[in-house]
């Protein structure tokens, strides 16, 4: 079974995603990522995508809050593209622009066979250099791990309120890096002024996600 096949299978509403978890390719030689508090196996597509169950939370957080633009950093082979763009197929409306300066053939490949073109713009661009006036419902940044607290400052302004930012490969033992930079110096600011709440996930790899302030919402 090929990974086209099962991102469908994982995202039919005629299946159980948590049965499916063992059919997924393990990490690398055949050992699978565990993560840091209930050491319990995690699945990987390959090397540079997300874990599957992260692929299937994004899958699950497009179907919930149902956004009509997504931006993306970091296409690579398209794993995280494929599950946030299969969300909005069944959501029946919304679009994601994933960004990255790579031809990404695999992931345009995977796009392609997954029917879903046309909901997926491809940015053949550094995140740095690519600006836009468009809003997002959600940001998902995942390019190179040095740019990621930038993107985070560059995007922030085109996210709605209430929108989502998710950062990828960031975890709680990551507060000052190499090739990260310092998180406290770079996005201190945004917790200190209330602009972000936050929610820490112990994925193998870790993920991050910040919520902006709504004005409707009084906590």
């Amino acid at each position: 079974m090929n990974i086209t096949d099962l991102i469908i299978k994982t995202t039919s509403h005629e299946t159980n995603i948590e049965l499916l978890n063992k059919e997924f390719f393990k990490f690398s030689d055949g050992a699978a990522r565990h993560d840091r508090f209930h050491n319990v196996p995690y699945n990987n597509f390959d090397l540079s995508g997300v874990e599957c169950e992260v692929g299937e939370f994004l899958y699950s957080l497009t179907r919930m809050i149902k956004p009509s633009r997504i931006l993306e950093t970091g296409t690579s082979t398209g794993i995280s593209t494929a599950y946030f763009g299969l969300g909005l197929l069944h959501n029946n409306f919304g679009t994601i622009n994933t960004i990255d300066p790579g031809e990404c053939k695999e992931a345009n490949q995977l796009i392609d066979d997954l029917n879903i073109n046309h909901l997926v713009t491809f940015t053949k661009i550094h995140a740095e250099n690519y600006s836009t006036e468009e809003v997002f419902d959600i940001a998902f940044l995942d390019s190179e791990p040095k740019l990621r607290f930038n993107e985070f400052i560059k995007f922030y302004d085109n996210v709605v309120p209430g929108g989502i930012i998710l950062i990828h490969d960031l975890n709680r033992n990551m507060g000052s890096v190499e090739n990260w930079g310092n998180y406290e110096t770079t996005l201190g600011g945004f917790i200190k002024d209330e602009k972000i709440q936050i929610f820490s996930f112990w994925t193998p790899r870790g993920l991050v996600m910040f919520q902006k302030p709504h004005p409707e919402n009084n906590y």
